[in-house]
């Protein structure tokens, strides 16, 4: 405010800039997408392998990796395991790259040697292009 006082509304900690900064880097980025559908008797040791094996790995190349569980609201059917989507987040060509050639086999071979036939998956890129 002109008098000195900070307007209510635009007072904000530290921690809020933080946030908001981080928004903004990941609307600009391009994510590098895997797919995976899971048999059910492996999930939870799917998913424990993938946090404590290859997250750690593969997310040291890549500004950010997550892990998200899909969950089907409608439209789809027949879905015969679990749905996970592990998106790696890229700030530029050379990282989505070394997803795409080396990150992605380096994924997939560690799980086929764990589990073998017991999944599948598909991959794709997510290019950003409006934040609302």
């Amino acid at each position: 405010a002109e008098d000195g006082i900070r307007d209510f509304c635009l007072s904000r900690g530290l921690g809020d800039v933080y946030k908001r900064q981080a928004i903004c880097i990941f609307e600009k980025m391009n994510i590098y997408n895997v797919t995976f559908i899971v048999e059910n008797e492996i999930e939870k040791d799917w998913v424990a392998y993938i946090d404590s094996e290859i997250l750690p790995e593969l997310g040291k190349n890549v500004h950010q990796v997550d892990l998200l569980k899909v969950t089907f609201e409608e439209g789809v059917n027949n879905v015969q395991g679990t749905t996970f989507s592990l998106q790696f987040y890229c700030k530029d060509n050379e990282m989505i790259n070394w997803v795409k050639e080396i990150g992605h086999q380096i994924l997939l071979q560690k799980l086929y040697r764990k589990f073998p036939k017991t999944w599948g998956a598909f991959a794709s890129k997510l290019e950003f292009i409006q934040s609302y």
